[in-house]
């Protein structure tokens, strides 16, 4: 006799058939005790449990099968009915060129573990989504991105969205380590125009000789200048002026 019962979903068809073996044909279905899911019922002739059901939740059903001649058994099944299946994800935060970026896509209802997909479109470069929903990676190119994305539950239930990815420019410098003695890190300056005061981009220094401008528009010319800082914040003069041009868009 049937020794268990597939899942459903709300509001998706529903269908299982139950199936006994040896006495005299034909059978008689009865549910002894117990529910299967609301918008579900059993055919007796048939043994069949089908319809829509309209709630979820774990059913624990005793169905009885007779046959012909009078002769029954019976066996306690349970039907798990899961919520739809639904991608929660809305949209996804912007990134910058350059920047390890990392967001984690999220989903409700079916039957996890869940497993993520890229169906369509194309992710910016350097980025990579794991089956477990996870964005991540370093984007190398600035620009606007669409794509499709599915996931599907450990049952097969599918469900599907399409998101916009803007990735923004970034500047990134690096510099030489200063020799000087007691250097407790850097400062990086900026200008956007040759000769213009700079305006101090690090509060505090910087210790590490590498410094990534994310605040940068397409289509503008930056001037930088780095100088090094010891622990009585006494700053060296000016390194030399670097130039970085912003690609447009």
């Amino acid at each position: 006799m049937t020794t268990s019962l597939p899942s459903g979903y709300v509001g998706n068809a529903y269908s299982a058939t139950l199936a006994a073996s040896g006495g005299t044909t034909p059978y008689t279905w009865s549910i002894l005790s117990g529910l299967i899911p609301p918008g579900t019922s059993l055919t007796t002739t048939t043994g069949t449990i089908s319809g829509t059901p309209t709630s979820s939740g774990t059913y624990a059903v005793t169905v009885q099968v007779t046959d012909a001649v009078g002769h029954q058994i019976s066996a306690n099944l349970s039907i798990v009915v899961a919520a739809p299946l639904t991608i929660t994800s809305a949209s996804l935060p912007g990134g910058t060129g350059g920047v390890a970026y990392s967001a984690t896509l999220t989903a409700t209802g079916g039957t996890s573990p869940y497993s993520w997909s890229v169906t369509s479109g194309t992710l910016p470069a350097g980025v990579t989504l794991s089956t477990a929903g996870a964005l991540s990676g370093t984007p190398t190119n600035a620009g606007a991105y669409s794509f499709g994305i599915r996931v599907v539950d450990s049952i097969g239930a599918t469900a599907s969205q399409s998101y916009n990815l803007t990735i923004t420019h970034s500047v990134s410098l690096n510099w030489t380590a200063s020799t000087s003695t007691n250097v407790i890190g850097y400062n990086v300056y900026r200008a956007t125009q040759a000769g213009d005061p700079y305006t101090l981009l690090t509060s505090p220094p910087v210790a590490q000789t590498t410094y990534t401008d994310t605040a940068v528009q397409a289509g503008q010319t930056y001037y930088y200048v780095a100088t090094a800082v010891d622990n009585n914040n006494n700053e060296s003069p000016y390194s030399n002026q670097a130039q970085a041009v912003v690609p447009s868009p």
